[in-house]
C-alpha cells in the first residue's frame, strides 16, 4: 500500500538532519527519506509539469472545478467578511483615501487602515465590542496595563526625576546637588486595571468604568503574569458578580505577552478559578493602552 507523506513531515526531516549532519545537500536529504520510508508522493516539480501539460492541451474536460461541493457548507470567514463590510461602510467610509504627500507639512493624512495587518485588527476590535455590549450583563472587560517606574528617594537625598540623557532646569547660581536616576535603592511601579462600564450601544464610550491602581515594589514584588492574573482573580472575586465571560486587553509587554506558555498557563488558572464559558485575551502594542 502506497505512503504518502505530508509537506510538515518532510520539512521536519529535512530541519532536524540538517541540525545533526553537516554540509548534507537538501536533495540528498529527501532522497534518503523518500527510500527508508516509502514515500509515494509525488515531487512538486513532477506536479509542476502536469498541471502545465494540463493547461497547455486547454481541454476544460481536464480540469474539474470542486468548488460545489462547499455550496452548503458555512464558511468560517463569513463572520469576518459580515464585520468587514460594517467596518468599510460605517467607520471608515469617511477616511479612506490615499495618502497626501505634503513635504512642508507635518501633518500627513493617511487612510483609516494603512495595512491588511491593521484592518484586521480594527475588524477584530469592533467585532469585540459589539460582542461585549451583547453579553455586557454576563462578562467582564477589563484594561490592565503597567505604567512608569517611580523612582523613590532616600531620606535627605534627593534624585533627579529625569531618565538617562536628560537635561535638568537651574538657575545659574544654583548648584545642582541631586543624584541621577539610576542611583536609587527603590523604585515602585503603578499597575492600573479598569473593569469597564460596557455601554449600551456601539456609540458609547469604553474608557470608563472602576479603576484600581496598585504599587509594586521592583525589587520584593517583581512582576509576572501569574501576579497579575491573582491580583485580577481578587478583584472580581471582591465585585460579586459572576460573569461568564472575561474579556482582557493588555500591552505588549512580556508579562502579557499571550504567546508566552507562562502567560498562557496563567490565563488557563484564571478561566478555572472564575469558573469561565469563555475567555478572550487581546494584546495591543506597548505604549498604545
Amino acid at each position: 500500500m502506497p505512503v504518502y507523506a505530508t509537506r510538515a513531515i518532510r520539512r521536519e526531516f529535512v530541519n532536524t538532519c540538517d541540525t545533526f549532519l553537516d554540509n548534507v545537500e537538501k536533495s540528498r536529504v529527501c532522497q534518503i527519506y523518500k527510500k527508508f520510508v516509502g514515500d509515494s508522493t509525488t515531487n512538486e516539480t513532477e506536479i509542476d509539469v502536469r498541471v502545465k501539460l494540463a493547461f497547455d492541451l486547454r481541454d476544460p474536460d481536464i480540469i474539474t472545478d470542486i468548488q460545489h461541493f462547499n455550496e452548503e457548507r458555512i464558511s468560517i470567514y463569513n463572520t469576518f467578511w459580515e464585520y468587514a463590510k460594517k467596518f468599510l461602510e460605517g467607520t471608515a467610509q469617511d477616511s479612506v483615501v490615499a495618502v497626501d504627500k505634503r513635504h512642508h507639512d507635518p501633518i500627513v493624512h493617511l487612510a483609516r487602515a494603512i495595512s491588511v495587518e491593521d484592518l484586521k485588527n480594527q475588524i477584530a476590535k469592533l467585532y469585540l465590542e459589539e460582542l461585549a455590549i451583547k453579553f455586557r450583563n454576563n462578562i467582564w472587560l477589563i484594561f490592565l496595563d503597567d505604567k512608569h517606574r517611580c523612582k523613590i528617594k532616600e531620606p535627605g537625598h534627593p534624585v533627579a526625576a529625569i531618565e538617562h540623557e536628560k537635561q535638568v532646569v537651574v538657575t545659574t547660581y544654583e548648584t545642582f546637588a541631586v543624584s541621577d536616576h539610576d542611583f536609587t535603592k527603590c523604585s515602585l511601579i503603578p499597575s492600573v486595571t479598569m473593569i469597564c462600564n460596557i455601554p449600551d450601544n456601539i456609540e458609547g464610550s469604553f474608557y470608563q468604568g472602576q479603576v484600581n491602581i496598585g504599587l509594586k515594589d521592583t525589587t520584593f514584588q517583581a512582576s509576572s503574569s501569574l501576579r497579575y492574573m491573582t491580583e485580577l482573580y481578587d478583584m472580581l472575586i471582591h465585585t460579586e458578580k459572576h460573569h461568564l465571560f472575561l474579556m482582557l486587553y493588555t500591552d505588549g509587554g512580556p508579562d502579557h505577552k499571550n504567546t508566552f506558555l507562562r502567560v498562557q498557563l496563567s490565563l488557563i488558572a484564571m478561566f478555572v478559578a472564575l469558573d469561565l464559558d469563555y475567555l478572550v485575551a487581546v494584546r495591543i502594542l506597548p505604549g498604545h493602552s
